[in-house]
Parts: structure tokens; C-alpha cells; sequence
């Protein structure tokens, strides 16, 4: 594919797999000519390996993805990486991957949307958003904004992409390509390198705060809470109210928890809910905009930061809540040769050849 041909995307849509391994538009790849933009590299050009070899690229394939042709957006929105996310000066600059994109930590893979901790590693929501696949003869650590990601990898998607004219070498009996490193999808390994992204995050000003923000909205209008007793709340609402709202801060767990991996969007857990004296059931048909499923116990249920709630004109429930609320995220990376509190580095190259 030449650099100097444009694509023309205005008529392509995304495929269905929401198992995307890619780089976004923009994203500056080593090569022995240098840092070059995803977009502007050619098939032959010799992409530099984390572990310093020179390796020849052998196919491109590019697509612009709608988010809106997925039934859950989050499965293609872009997962940014900002500088320094990793260790100092790793990545260099921001880099946005898809979220099922590895980096490649020590001896393991781990998909970028399972890094993420919501300020130094966040997901952005997008409309569209380009897509770039680079291969080469094997699976390797490419260096992306200078940290280590994987290369694509033959799954058999070549013809989803635009540049699908360049892999006729692909067809046929080759054997399929072997992983450069396991994945660290659970367990203790994925939990290691989480542990140590997520101190870092902390350590360049992330900030968590136990206050959830609770408020009761009706039809916009923030209401006082008549009444406080250990946690259980109770308001007058307006009379001709037409919405009314629960809403509060909200914490993914598995984002600022290392040994965690709920990665449901957690607002308030709320119980022994009642409008106008009558009691309303966790699993009632009314509460169903904004609130995650009902507990195991059936009695609870958490919120995801903005539920819905029965209209009446007295709103009484219990509420508690246990984990931290992100407050800040971080905008300014730590400068390159500043001082950190761990000497090992988050990163090591992997040598496969």
C-alpha cells in the first residue's frame, strides 16, 4: 500500500468481532527511518522490535469503525495510554489502541482495556475512529510512542480491512502464527502488572475520594434531604414531578483495585427502597434505567452513578458504598527524568528475536 494513495473510508463499516487489535490513526510507529505515523508506513518498511531487530512489514490494513454498529461501544471505543502511563518517558507521547490491543509487560500480553484505571489509562467515547493493523512475518512487540505492543496477529479478519489486496501472502497452508508471549487475562500475573500501574497513576496525582456525591434530582432540581440516619436517606419530592434521579460519583472496581476484575460501573448500593410508604422491590420493573442487576441476595443493588427512580412525593432508602471515587484525572504527565518511588522498571523489552 502506498503512503501517497489515500484511503477512501467514506463507504467502509466496521465488522462485527468486537475483537479489534489496532492502533489509531496518528499513532507513530519505530521504524529504521524513524518514528512514523501508523498511516504513512509502507509494506517493506523495517519496523524496529522491542527487541532492537529490524523486521520487514508485510501487510497494512486499515478501517474506520462506527461505534454506533456495535451493540456495546465500549468493545471499539479507543483506551488512551497518556505519557509516562507506564514509566518514565513509556509511551513517549499519548497513545490510543483499541481496547483489545496487548502491550507487552515483561513475559505476558495484556489487552489495553484491562489496564485501565480511569486517569493515567482512561477509555474515550467516540463516534469513529481509524483503525490500523500492521503485520509482520511473526508476532512481535512493536514500538508504539515507544512502548512495546503487539503487532497483529493472522485471525482471519485480513478482509475486513481496507489494504486486503496486500495479504495474498497470508493465503493458503502457512502454519498460524505463534504468540510472542501468553496472555494475562486473569489471575495473579494480570493482577502484578495492575498493582504497578496503578501505584504509578497514583504516584503522578491521581486522586480518589470515599464521599459518593449523592444527590436526588426531580425533573433538574437537586433536593435537600429532609432526613440523615446512618445512611438512610429520605426526601420530600415536588409535587407534579415528572423524573427523578439518583445520582452520584461512580468507580469501576477492577480499575483502582489490583486483585479485583468487577468491571461494573458501581455508583451506590442502595436497599429497603420505598416511594410514598410502599416498598419497592430491587427487581422492580421501575428501576431499570441506570441500575446494574439485583444482588445475589436479592435485598441490594447498585446504581451506576445516574438511576431512575419510582416518581412519588416521599422517597426514603438505604444507601452505603465502600469504594473510592476518582475526583481528578491526571493531565499532566511526570516529566521524563523525574524521580519516582520505584526503581524497577514497569516495562522490560522482550527479546524474541
Amino acid at each position: 500500500m502506498s503512503a501517497a494513495a489515500p484511503i477512501d473510508t467514506s463507504n467502509v463499516t466496521a465488522p462485527d468481532s468486537p475483537l479489534i487489535v489496532c492502533f489509531v490513526t496518528g499513532t507513530r510507529i519505530r521504524t529504521e527511518r524513524g518514528e512514523v505515523a501508523v498511516e504513512d508506513l509502507q509494506i517493506g518498511d523495517l519496523a524496529v522490535t522491542a527487541s532492537g531487530a529490524h523486521k520487514p512489514i508485510r501487510w497494512i490494513g486499515h478501517r474506520l469503525v462506527e461505534a454506533a454498529d456495535h451493540a456495546d461501544p465500549q468493545d471499539v471505543w479507543p483506551v488512551r495510554i497518556t505519557a509516562g502511563a507506564l514509566a518514565m518517558g513509556v509511551p513517549v507521547r499519548d497513545l490510543l489502541v483499541s481496547p483489545d490491543h496487548c502491550l507487552v509487560f515483561d513475559d505476558v500480553l495484556v489487552p489495553a482495556k484491562h489496564l485501565i484505571n480511569g486517569a493515567t489509562i482512561r477509555q474515550e467515547a467516540v463516534e469513529a475512529v481509524g483503525y490500523w493493523h500492521i503485520e509482520l512475518d511473526s508476532h512481535e512487540a512493536l514500538l508504539a510512542e515507544g512502548a512495546p505492543a503487539e503487532s497483529y496477529r493472522d485471525c482471519g479478519m485480513h478482509a475486513f480491512f481496507e489494504g486486503a489486496e496486500g495479504w495474498g501472502h497470508r493465503v493458503g497452508d502457512k502454519a498460524p502464527v505463534a504468540l510472542l508471549a501468553p496472555h494475562a487475562l486473569s489471575g495473579p500475573r494480570l493482577h502484578g502488572v495492575k498493582a504497578i500501574l496503578i501505584a504509578r497513576a497514583k504516584h503522578l496525582g491521581a486522586r480518589r475520594v470515599e464521599d459518593p456525591g449523592l444527590q436526588v434530582v426531580a425533573d433538574g432540581q437537586v433536593l435537600t434531604p429532609a432526613s440523615i440516619d446512618n445512611r438512610r436517606f429520605t426526601f420530600a419530592v415536588p409535587e407534579g414531578t415528572q423524573t427523578l434521579v439518583l445520582r452520584s460519583r461512580s468507580s469501576v472496581p477492577a480499575h483502582w483495585i489490583a486483585e479485583n476484575e468487577d468491571r461494573r460501573t458501581l455508583g451506590v448500593r442502595v436497599s429497603e427502597l420505598c416511594a410514598d410508604g410502599t416498598a419497592v422491590a430491587m427487581a422492580d420493573a421501575q428501576l431499570a434505567q441506570g441500575w446494574n442487576a439485583v444482588e445475589p441476595n436479592g435485598q441490594e443493588r447498585w446504581t451506576e452513578g445516574e438511576a431512575h427512580l419510582p416518581v412519588c412525593r416521599e422517597l426514603s432508602f438505604q444507601a452505603d458504598w465502600f469504594l473510592g471515587y476518582p475526583v481528578e484525572t491526571v493531565s499532566e504527565p511526570m516529566p521524563v527524568n523525574a524521580a519516582v518511588s520505584f526503581a524497577a522498571p514497569v516495562l522490560r523489552l522482550v527479546a524474541n528475536g
